[in-house]
């Protein structure tokens, strides 16, 4: 079985207090995160210097794509990503201009189900559609942790076979849930990066999920 990988997620507006946490932390985690925070407040340069700062991490840009998904694939590969979030409830047509534009660019394509009601019945639309990376997303505004996301892990990936990433209050504790889960990757955030100690944290819950 392929362990359980660590995306840290960079929710800043600060490009460089995003680079000197990402610093801190990075030997840990294996893919870092230009948070759509950071890319609206700082333009695709984020994903750049994240690119330049980290050659040896694959890059995600959380470009959380909704339209002109060939355009923004583009943008995505030419600032450096190794991969591009689209929003799981974007329109179908969305959905397949983002993975032509994966596919022309080289990059690949996560489609993210926050905002979506019954998350197995889309997923099972986004698998026809193409895609293969699905992130069970509970966002920062929403009550709740990612806990009962969990609960979907199994049933999707028995249904869909997709890749699938779990984001959203992501701690110790459910890192090991969604280790059980067969989670593929998870993303962490505020635990890390608002720690005080970003290198202890995500050495932490390295340690705790690859142990």
């Amino acid at each position: 079985m392929t362990p359980m990988k660590i995306q840290l997620a960079l929710d800043f507006t600060q490009l460089g207090s995003a680079i000197d946490a990402a610093r801190k932390a990075a030997v840990w985690v294996d893919m870092i995160e230009a948070g759509t925070p950071l890319i609206k407040a700082c333009g695709m340069q984020s994903v750049s210097r994240l690119k330049e700062a980290f050659p040896g991490k694959k890059i995600v840009a959380d470009m959380k794509t909704a339209d002109v998904g060939f355009l923004e694939a583009g943008m995505a590969a030419s600032a450096g990503a190794d991969f591009m979030t689209v929003m799981g409830a974007a329109p179908n047509a969305c959905i397949e201009e983002s993975l032509r534009g994966c596919r022309k660019y080289g990059i690949e394509l996560l489609a993210d189900t926050i905002g979506v009601g019954d998350v197995f019945k889309r997923a099972r639309e986004l698998k026809s559609l193409g895609v293969t990376n699905l992130i069970l997303h509970r966002g920062i505004d929403e009550a709740g942790g990612c806990g009962a996301l969990l609960s979907c892990v199994s049933r999707i990936k028995r249904e869909t076979a997709m890749n699938i990433w779990v984001a959203g209050g992501m701690n110790e504790e459910t890192a090991l849930m969604a280790k059980d889960s067969g989670v593929d990757v998870i993303i962490v955030g505020r635990h890390i990066t608002a720690s005080g100690n970003p290198s202890a944290a995500a050495k932490a819950l390295s340690e705790k999920v690859r142990g």
